[in-house]
């Protein structure tokens, strides 16, 4: 195996600069070479005002990368058929509901940000909530153009 000692510590240089930029507490960083876990390097703290480090064990938010699971997981079942990106959500969640004067959102509008939909809820909270909420929200623009 090849020797990553000096990227590994440029790495680590670069995560402890981009926390102090962006005001992160903490993060953990895993790895690997697609067989195994490589390295596991945590920095920071989990808990502030605890001063409580961050360890291997903590949980994150998935946060904003579900988003590419999803669509992993959505082109692999246009792979098998099972879908067609350009069909109206609502072919697959009939209770999807934006208030919109404009042509359906499909899947592929979702997986792009071009929905129109440029508004979350106001707090973050369960998925199923955030997605009920989507009933309340307004798309801003044609679907397909931002």
């Amino acid at each position: 195996m090849t020797n990553f000692g000096g990227a590994l510590k440029r790495l680590d240089q670069f995560i402890e600069q981009k926390m102090k930029v962006v005001n992160v507490p903490g993060v953990a960083v895993a790895v690997t070479d697609r067989e195994k876990l490589l390295r596991v390097s945590t920095y920071g703290f989990g808990d502030v005002a605890a001063q409580t480090p961050v360890t291997p064990e903590m949980l994150f938010e998935i946060g904003s990368i579900g988003k590419s699971f999803t669509s992993i997981a959505l082109l692999q079942l246009r792979e098998e058929g099972r879908l067609d990106l350009h069909e109206p959500v609502t072919r697959y969640l009939p209770w999807f509901e934006v208030q919109s004067e404009h042509e359906p959102i499909t899947l592929h509008h979702l997986m792009s940000h071009t929905a129109g939909i440029t508004m979350g809820a106001e707090f973050p909270g369960e998925a199923r909530y955030e997605v009920w909420a989507l009933r309340e929200t307004e798309a801003t623009a044609p679907p397909g153009t931002y």
